[in-house]
């Protein structure tokens, strides 16, 4: 058994591997939505906001919105400009799936539910 002799720190001890385009696994563009999202909320220009940015809304981010609510490869990528960081209710809304759920439930009072 390899274990590290008490008083002595192991050689890779604060040593950080390759990152980013240096890994050999790096999909770049062709990376799924999860790696996406993750790589975005790591990479963030600035500090991640913590409150959603619809004016008005004080809820916690929880998710990252692409500017495009339907697919579209030209805004789905990495570029900070085509994201908005925004907490689930107001995702909800702008991908358009909040009026989905309320249209199945036959909802009286969705003309009150305004991104």
């Amino acid at each position: 058994m390899n274990y590290v002799k008490k008083g002595y720190n192991p050689w890779n001890k604060g040593k950080r591997g390759p990152s980013g385009e240096k890994i050999g696994t790096w999909k770049g563009d062709n990376v799924g939505d999860r790696g996406l999202h993750r790589w975005l909320r790591i990479n963030w220009p600035n500090e991640f906001p913590r409150t959603c940015t619809i004016e008005g809304c004080t809820k916690p981010v929880y998710d990252l919105a692409n500017i495009n609510p339907r697919y579209d490869p030209k805004t789905y990528n990495r570029n900070f400009e085509n994201w908005i960081p925004i907490c689930r209710r107001h995702h909800m809304l702008h991908d358009g799936r909040m009026q989905r759920i309320m249209n199945w439930r036959d909802f009286p009072r969705m003309e009150q539910l305004r991104l």
